[in-house]
């Protein structure tokens, strides 16, 4: 990106100019080497900041908007700005280990996905997790809201009728029971991490309604 897209790496280039573009001509025996045809494709533009959302670890998908566990080691605490709903100053702090929460407005969210029910905050902060709470890590179904109090794990989510839906936690322990919509869900995979904690993989059948999944510890 340095040597490619910035002003200075376009400088370098005999015949480039500060723009996003499609194509650059590489080779340096050629007499086009460094001009860029094409400059004003928004796509390219749109490369860049995926690139850059991912390095700092903000993750989308058909889904939900999410952060990764990991990032570059080099990257320290990242501050940006970030339209969901409302506009919203987002922080990212420099978490060692895989635990991690988010913050929306100053109220802790056990989840790496950013709920529905969090649009109109205008702060997400991303800090280390309670040792003794789990997070939501992954899903493949649309999260509206996630609670966390006395053990239990609440999670508001839709996808449609007859959908798999997978669903990872990360957890202090195993739970005592899971239940969708208050009945009992067999299907739970419990897999125990090197960091002592465990990964909950979850799967149960999404529905045309609004689903409530219930994780007791």
């Amino acid at each position: 990106l340095k040597s490619t897209m910035t002003v200075a790496g376009v400088a370098a280039s005999p015949l480039g100019q500060p723009a996003m573009y499609e194509y650059r001509y590489s080779d340096p025996s050629s007499a086009d080497f460094g001009k860029i045809d094409k400059p004003s494709f928004l796509w390219a533009g749109g490369l860049y900041l995926l690139t850059i959302t991912r390095l700092v670890g903000f993750c989308d998908d058909e889904w939900n908007i999410s952060v990764s566990r990991t990032r570059p080691e080099g990257l320290d605490t990242v501050r940006f700005s970030f339209s969901f709903g409302a506009k919203k100053d987002v922080v990212i702090a420099k978490v060692s280990s895989g635990a991690a929460c988010m913050v929306l407005d100053g109220k802790r969210v056990a989840s790496r996905i950013l709920p529905l029910d969090g649009g109109k905050a205008k702060t997400c902060d991303i800090v280390p997790g309670k040792a003794d709470a789990p997070c939501l890590e992954k899903a493949n179904a649309i999260i509206q809201s996630v609670s966390y109090s006395k053990g239990r794990l609440s999670v508001i989510l839709l996808s449609f009728k007859g959908h798999r839906i997978n669903v990872s936690v990360n957890a202090p322990k195993a739970a005592k029971y899971v239940l969708v919509d208050r009945k009992s869900v067999q299907t739970v995979d419990t897999q125990q991490r090197d960091d002592g904690r465990v990964n909950l993989k979850i799967m149960f059948t999404g529905t045309q309604t609004m689903q409530n999944l219930i994780i007791q510890f």
